[in-house]
Parts: structure tokens; C-alpha cells; sequence
């Protein structure tokens, strides 16, 4: 069949602009007033379909009386397809009302049981269901995903999700109404990642929210163009990866969604303008088939500067693309014209389209971004704020707490023995089965080999190294991938000093730093170093924007004794700030240098005088009075400390202590709980 054939079976035919293709009304989906179906002739004869609104091109060929041999030359033969796989859509009794069949190659058809033991081809009036509907009854927590091999790959996991059966594009007012009378309180929307599954996933959180159904609407970190659920499990993420993210992400509203109105479509919008994050938007331009996306956008000079990258879809017959349909990507400097205008030349000249107004695709996106990063987000009221509560759990290493998912700092002078002691917490981590990516900034994969050989002399195969070599900010995602691909569960970077872009003495450094670390969605253990001056001052702060000690969840002062033993290093590790509970005891431990190996091995600090001079004052007291009363004098003496400063600690402190005539004593009745940890759960509720 020739093009001009099988647009003479259509409705509503229009020619689109410059020479690409048409637009018709979809036969399939029923009244089409807008054109949603397009029509191109490829450059080997063959006739290319898209509807916008999710319908498949066997639906369309079904409605239109023809098969796929339709959208080849006559002398060519369509392939022939094979059913891979069916899907039972089933009421809430568990009674089959039809099937969805899919193919090889890719189509999908529906069917209905036609009581003799075989099937009825199309809906034939079948009430419209959500997949695995039976099977979720009494569940409060539901993914909702695009498609059913989606769903089957997380009901495989544990993981309770639905899908409507007509995909992207379609939706019917009583499926929120299916979710609450199952039970269902929480729904996750997975989009899959191109401009529709986005838009589908927008349209479908509205319903559930406006059903009273509370909604998260997340993004898979990772997936490339068309990713879904599928795709990230087979990239190696695991249940718990998923339910982590699930629940790191934002309770969403209609309020926040980016820079778009959330309306009902039968088709994706012409255009759809998302925020993505910081620092990163999308425009989806329909249904030319084009996306603009810009990541880690910043200032320079006072211009607006980031990545752009520009996909196109696989109607650019002639396009010069790479993976998932990269146009192109590269730096471009949004505040400039002469830029915008060479790029969009290099975007004509590869796309083999250059009737498209690829420059005023461009300014859209640039006047786009621009009115959101000035616009940021909306107020809202404080009291219907969901509280998200931040995850306290810690592994402990010979007793120093590790925060699983919250950022840690470990910071003082030069030759301390931050490095080594990081890497052993990294080896000890990694030998409790915890994976552990160590991000270098400072030496060299050769440099930290060497010490873990001297620390592990049987080396822990999930501890993995990375050197990076820019800013943390511009390395992020390459260390999401990282993450993905080796399922890392906790991150040591070493050291902020030069992971930091910009002054390190400046609080957009500090700011800049966490917030690209949050983003990684990992526990952290962050080494930083003193300014010179405070070599010898317990006083002192970490190098730069007192910002670094404010971004943290927990931070530590490491400081080595100046006196020690042969082939040992002892130093002490003092809590500086909690955010997720009390300070707690300082660590004492000491490095020691044996041959070819290296040994860490807890200490006690009131051991070592200079260490134990940096122990709280109240607990050095109580550990001298436990064999035996004392006089204060004697107490003073013993500790070095000035009468009126012992007075002073005790009167603060005094129903922790007794008075036995001109003797102190301590009371028992006040000594601290034990330092505990909570270990995390295996739970598939968000």
C-alpha cells in the first residue's frame, strides 16, 4: 500500500509543516477532534504510525480493517508475529473479563473469552479495569506503572502495582474510584521516560489526588530515553533500591509539577515544560518529536551556562543520532544569542530537518527555564506539609557510628590519619557485606590500593574506587551510575577542600557541595581538613564556610597525640554536632605499623594524656571517682584543672554526684543508657 492509499482511509488528513508528514484523526480511540495520529513515509518505502495518544499501531491498523503487511511496499513482507506473552484482566472477584496479548515484533491486541473456549477480538464492551486489580485488594501501598510486564516485574519483587490497559494516553474517570474501594491509601506513579509516559503519569497523580489518595511521582535515576521499571531492574536495582527511592521522593500536589497545568488531554500536550530537579528542566515538543533537557545549569560571569542535550524520536529518518536518540549534547550559554542561533544551525544540519524552527524551539526553552529559575517554588501552607522523617539508622565500626542515609563529616589538620582511618571504616563496612564506593579527589588509585592491601590482607571485593577529577557537582551523575550499576549503599569522598567548586571560604561552596550530594540519595562520610592556624586548636572548624559544619548531619574532630609509641600513630575522634540525637563519648584509636601490614585497634583516650584532654570534663571525673571517693582538691589535682572550673562542672552537674563528708562520690542512679543502633527493615509500604 502507498501512503496516499492509506491516507485516504483516514479522517480529518492535514499536512504538517515543512515536509513532515501528516496529522489525521486516530481510528482507534474513537472521537479524535484533534488530529493525534501521525502519518510519514520513511525513506525505504515504508508507512511510519505514531498516535500521541498511546495507541499502537496494530490498534490502528485493527479499527482501519488492515494488517502490518498494509505499512509495507508491496514488495517487501511484514514479519511475522508471535503472541510473547498475555495479561488477564481480571474484576474484583477474580472473574477474566478480557486479555491483553502481546507480540513479536512489538504490538498488542485485546480479547475477550467468547464462552466456547476461545476469543472474541477487541474490547466488545468489556468494563474498563486496572491490571491485577483482584490481586490488590486490601493493599494501602500501589505502584502505578505504564505497562503490564512493569507491573509483573514488581509484583516478582514483592512490590503490589496496577496499570491501566490502554497505556499512555488513555484514562478512564473510574479508575481512582477502583484504588480507593480496594483499599488503597498511597500510589507511586512511574513514569516511562520520554515526553507521553510523562505526561500520562501527570494526568494520572491528578486523578488519584483529586480522589484523596496520596501520591508520589517518581523518577528512576539513570533511565534513558523510553526507560521504565523494567529497564532499572535489569540495570541491576534491587527492591530495596526502589522502595528507597519511592520514599525519598516528595509527597506530590497540583500546587508544584514543574512550570505545566495538569489537564485533562486525550493527547500529550504540544508542549510539555517539566522541572526536573535542581538544576535541571525538560521541554518535550509534540508532535515534531522533539525533547530539550539541560542539567547542572549555573552562573558564569553572571550568564546562565548549562548542558544541553536534545533528543529526537525515530520519525527523523535522516537524523544523526547516538543512544536513546541523541541528537546532540554539549554546553551552551543560555544567555546569548549568537550561541542559541549556532546551535540551532548544528541542530538543523543533524537532524536533516532544517525547515524545523529548531531556533525557536530553543527560545521557548531558554525563556522557559529562565521564568522558572526567577519563578522557584510556590509557597505552601506549613500545616498541610507531609513531615518526611529523615533515616537515623547507623553501622558501627569497632564503635564509630556510621549514618546509612544522612551526610557525615570527619574533619582536622594534615597527617591525622583521616585517609587511612576512612579507608578502614571503608574495608570494615565492606566485610559486613555493605557496599562502599570510595571517591578520591586527593591522591591516586595507586596510593589507596597500597594502604588497603596493608589494612585487608584478604581484600573485600564490594569496597569500589573512583578518582575523580572535577568538581562533585559535575561528577554527580556520572556517580549515579556508579551507584546504580554496583549497587552502592554508602559513599566516603575525600575531601570536600577539592571535591567543593568555587571558594571553599564562601557559603555557595558549602551549599553547592551537599546539595550535589544529596542528590546521590546515599549515606556519606566526608573528609575535611583544618585551616593552618588551628593545627593546635581544639577550637577549631572545618576549612572554609562554617556552612560545611551546618550542611552536616553529624561531625567529628580528629586529632592525633604528638608523643607516640614506635610504628604507632594514637588519635582521638571528638563529637562536634548531632543532628539525630545526643553527642556522644569520643573514640580513641591508634594506627600501627607492622612490616608489610597496618593494624587499627580501638584505645582508650583518658590512656593518653594530650588525647584525654579533649574529653569531656563531666566524664573524666566520674571515671577517676569510680574506685573510691575523692576530695575536690585531690580530684583537681589529678586532672589538671583549676579548682573554680571542677566546682563549676560538678555544681552543673550535681545530682549526678553524692557527698560523703569532705569527699565526692559518684551517684549511680544517673549513669547513660549504652549507645544503641536501630537496624532498618525490609518493608514493602511507602
Amino acid at each position: 500500500m502507498t501512503v496516499t492509499d492509506f491516507l485516504g482511509r483516514l479522517q480529518r488528513v492535514k499536512k504538517q509543516s515543512g515536509d513532515n508528514g501528516w496529522l489525521a484523526s486516530c481510528p482507534f480511540h474513537g472521537e479524535d477532534k484533534t488530529p493525534s495520529l501521525s502519518v510519514k513515509e520513511g525513506s525505504d518505502g515504508r508507512i511510519l504510525v505514531n498516535c500521541f495518544a498511546g495507541c499502537s499501531a496494530d490498534d490502528v491498523l485493527s479499527a482501519m480493517g488492515l494488517d502490518a503487511a498494509a505499512l509495507f511496499p508491496e514488495h517487501d513482507k511484514a514479519p511475522a508475529r508471535t503472541v510473547v506473552a498475555t495479561y488477564d484482566y481480571r474484576d474484583e472477584q477474580g472473574n477474566l473479563l478480557f486479555q491483553k496479548v502481546r507480540y513479536s515484533p512489538k504490538g498488542f491486541t485485546q480479547r475477550v473469552p467468547d464462552g466456547k473456549g476461545g476469543w472474541t477480538y477487541g474490547r466488545q464492551g468489556a468494563r474498563p479495569i486496572l491490571y491485577k486489580l483482584y490481586e490488590f485488594q486490601g493493599k494501602p501501598s500501589v505502584l502505578f506503572v505504564e505497562g503490564e510486564k512493569d507491573v509483573d516485574a514488581a509484583w516478582a519483587l514483592g512490590i503490589p502495582a496496577t496499570c491501566n490497559p490502554d497505556g499512555s494516553g488513555q484514562w478512564d474517570a473510574s479508575y481512582p474510584t477502583l484504588l480507593t474501594a480496594a483499599g488503597v491509601l498511597r500510589v507511586a506513579v512511574i513514569p516511562d521516560h520520554d515526553a507521553p509516559g510523562r505526561a500520562h503519569a501527570l494526568r494520572v497523580a491528578a486523578a488519584f489526588h483529586a480522589a484523596g489518595i496520596q501520591v508520589r511521582l517518581v523518577e528512576l535515576p539513570g533511565s534513558g530515553e523510553h526507560g521504565d521499571l523494567s529497564d532499572y531492574l535489569a540495570r541491576g536495582g534491587t527492591k530495596a533500591d526502589l522502595l528507597a527511592i519511592v520514599k525519598a521522593t516528595a509527597i506530590w500536589t497540583p500546587n508544584y509539577s514543574g512550570s505545566i497545568q495538569v489537564v485533562e488531554l486525550v493527547a500529550p500536550p504540544p508542549r510539555l515544560f517539566e522541572a526536573l530537579g535542581e538544576q535541571r528542566y525538560r521541554l518535550g515538543i509534540h508532535p515534531e518529536g522533539v525533547t530539550l533537557e539541560v542539567n547542572r545549569l549555573r552562573r558564569s560571569s553572571q550568564e546562565l551556562v548549562g548542558e544541553l542535550l536534545v533528543r529526537v524520536n525515530g520519525s527523523f529518518v535522516d537524523a544523526k543520532t547516538f543512544a536513546d536518540g541523541i541528537l546532540q549534547v554539549g554546553d551552551m550559554n543560555f544567555s546569548s544569542t549568537q550561541a542559541r542561533t549556532t546551535r540551532a544551525k548544528l541542530l538543523g544540519d543533524r537532524s536533516g530537518d532544517k525547515s524545523m524552527d529548531w531556533f525557536g524551539f530553543l527560545e521557548e526553552f531558554v525563556t522557559s527555564v529562565i521564568a522558572a529559575e526567577r519563578k522557584g517554588r510556590p509557597a505552601e501552607v506549613l500545616a498541610d506539609v507531609e513531615v518526611e522523617e529523615e533515616e537515623t539508622d547507623t553501622w558501627r565500626v569497632e564503635g564509630f557510628p556510621l549514618l546509612r542515609q544522612l551526610p557525615q563529616v570527619v574533619f582536622g589538620s594534615s597527617a591525622t590519619g583521616k585517609s587511612y582511618f576512612s579507608m578502614w571504616i571503608a574495608g570494615q563496612l565492606a566485610d559486613q557485606g555493605v557496599s562502599v564506593l570510595y571517591a578520591d579527589w586527593e591522591f591516586s588509585q595507586s596510593e589507596h590500593k597500597k594502604r588497603l592491601v596493608r589494612l585487608f590482607p584478604a581484600m573485600p571485593r564490594n569496597l569500589f574506587y573512583i578518582r575523580c577529577e572535577q568538581h562533585l557537582r559535575h561528577e554527580t551523575d556520572h556517580l549515579l551510575d556508579v551507584i546504580q550499576k554496583h549497587k552502592i549503599q554508602y559513599i566516603i569522598c575525600d575531601s570536600i577542600g577539592f571535591a567543593c567548586e568555587g571558594p571553599a571560604d564562601a557559603q555557595e561552596g558549602a551549599s553547592g557541595y551537599f546539595r550535589s550530594l544529596r542528590q546521590l540519595k546515599v549515606g556519606s562520610l566526608n573528609i575535611a581538613h583544618i585551616p593552618k592556624q588551628y593545627d593546635d586548636n581544639r577550637e577549631a572548624q572545618i576549612f572554609g564556610s562554617v556552612f560545611f559544619t551546618n550542611g552536616a548531619r553529624s561531625v567529628w574532630f580528629i586529632d592525633k597525640a604528638k608523643e607516640n609509641p614506635t610504628g604507632e600513630l594514637r588519635f582521638g575522634l571528638y563529637h562536634r554536632k548531632n543532628n539525630v540525637g545526643a553527642l556522644l563519648q569520643p573514640k580513641g584509636y591508634k594506627l600501627i605499623f607492622r612490616g608489610d601490614r597496618t593494624l587499627i585497634e580501638s584505645i582508650n583516650l583518658k590512656d593518653v594524656e594530650e588525647l584525654a584532654a579533649g574529653y569531656p570534663l563531666l566524664d573524666r571525673i566520674k571515671e577517676l571517682l569510680l574506685p573510691e571517693p575523692m576530695t575536690m582538691k585531690a580530684i583537681a589535682e589529678e586532672l589538671n584543672v583549676t579548682m573554680p572550673v571542677l566546682r563549676a562542672t560538678v555544681a552543673r552537674h550535681k545530682s549526678q554526684f553524692i557527698r560523703m563528708g569532705n569527699r565526692v562520690a559518684v551517684s549511680t542512679a544517673h549513669d547513660p543508657p549504652p549507645e544503641t543502633s536501630q537496624e532498618s527493615s525490609d518493608v514493602t509500604e511507602f
